[in-house]
């Protein structure tokens, strides 16, 4: 016997909802900028954030592009976190535009995690 109740199809129907939602903010498309961002290395983006060529915005928008095409050819997001990627991005670039310092070695540097089980 399944162990849930049907109620469980609540919590279902509101997270694909709000996963959704979050696509759609996200930009319409990856653009050939867009590739200088996500072809550099970890230590290139940093470098480039450092010299002022790069800010840690443009970073994240290019990523999320990227995560979108692949999220559309794959079904691989469970969580989007776009919003809070941009509200993070904002706050280095402020920072980084009033210290001129960075906050650390991956200061920019886009992220993303995933979990597996093992059934």
């Amino acid at each position: 016997m399944w162990p849930f109740s049907p109620s469980y199809l609540t919590i279902v129907d509101e997270k694909k909802a709000r996963q959704q939602k979050a696509l759609t903010l996200g930009p319409p498309t990856l653009s050939s900028h867009d590739d200088k961002f996500t072809s550099a290395t970890a230590t290139e983006i940093v470098a480039r954030i450092q010299k002022g060529e790069w800010t840690a915005s443009q970073v994240v928008e290019a990523y999320i592009a990227q995560a979108i095409k692949a999220h559309t050819i794959t079904n691989c997001l469970t969580e989007v976190m776009f919003e809070w990627a941009r509200e993070q991005a904002k706050g280095l670039d402020e920072e980084f535009a009033l210290t001129k310092k960075l906050r650390g070695a991956l200061h920019g540097v886009p992220v993303s995690y995933t979990s597996s089980a093992l059934l």
